[in-house]
């Protein structure tokens, strides 16, 4: 028996792997006309079987990741779902953040706030006179963060849950 954990580091490094004889088969695979050899084309042949072997490795280890991801249970904020579903959730709200952070960070930059408390160059529309329009934001910045930062933290916990499952879930 083996722990989820194991097979998703199995599955890193043979996609590792399939990256490096790559790069190998490429740069083994043309050489000068009076350097081709019997040497040099059984290594090139062995490489690519070995990448195919390695290929189907990574499918099947996919397939049994797969496997346990819809039956391995995670409980969080009080459910139980499947890791699967955890798993998607995590990726969707690891995303959302990071879109609201970069929206963030946008528009301090068009109102000069934030990191530096520079206007951005391409927002570089200065008041002159207390007269001049004002720059002002659509979003409750303030709030708009602390949401963000909820999210944040509920990513944490929930991947902090997911790493539980996968060191503990036996395949």
């Amino acid at each position: 028996m083996t722990v989820l954990a194991e097979l998703l580091n199995q599955r890193k490094a043979a996609f590792d792997k399939i990256r490096d004889l790559q790069a190998q088969i490429t740069k083994l695979a043309v050489v000068e006309e009076p350097d081709v050899s019997v040497e040099s084309t059984t290594l090139v042949h062995d490489l690519m079987a070995d990448l195919e072997a390695t290929a189907v490795f990574t499918q099947i280890v996919t397939v049994s990741i797969n496997e346990a991801n819809n039956a391995a249970q995670v409980t969080f904020e009080g459910g139980t779902d499947s890791l699967m579903e955890c798993v998607a959730l995590r990726d969707r709200l690891q995303l959302v953040v990071k879109q609201r952070e970069s929206i963030q960070s946008d528009i301090e930059g068009q109102l000069g706030l934030g990191e530096g408390r520079r206007r951005s160059y391409l927002y570089s529309r200065e008041r002159r006179s207390k007269d001049d329009i004002k720059d002002v934001s659509l979003i409750d910045l303030v709030a708009f963060k602390a949401e963000t930062k909820r999210m944040a933290d509920r990513v944490r916990a929930l991947d902090i849950e997911i790493q539980k499952v996968n060191w503990s879930y036996q395949v």
